[in-house]
């Protein structure tokens, strides 16, 4: 399990760095019209949408990630096969939520 959570805890950094960046230039490009017009066109184009769905996800896979760490600080869910079992959940639950909040908002 760890062979597949260390990639996507790792993907899930850079999509979150690459989205703060992604703001930043969005809100800096408010202080010029031209510039944030061409912001405005990549932040809502399919590469925007991409970047944002990416990174909801990236926040759900976090909290999840600190649910479990709180059950772990309560001594359960330590034996090998519950943590790989909570990775799996992690993962898959991440998935599932961001689903539920892009069709539900």
């Amino acid at each position: 399990m760890p062979a597949v959570r260390q990639p996507v805890y790792l993907f899930m950094a850079l999509i979150v760095w690459a989205v703060i960046h992604y703001l930043i230039w969005w809100f800096l490009a408010e202080l010029r019209a031209n510039a944030f017009a061409s912001a405005n066109y990549v932040i809502t184009s399919w590469f925007g949408d991409a970047v944002m769905v990416l990174s909801l996800w990236a926040l759900w896979y976090h909290t999840l990630g600190g649910l479990r760490h709180l059950i772990w600080d309560t001594g359960r869910g330590l034996e090998l096969e519950a943590a790989e079992r909570m990775g799996w959940v992690m993962i898959i639950g991440s998935l599932v939520l961001t689903a539920v909040t892009i069709f539900c908002f």
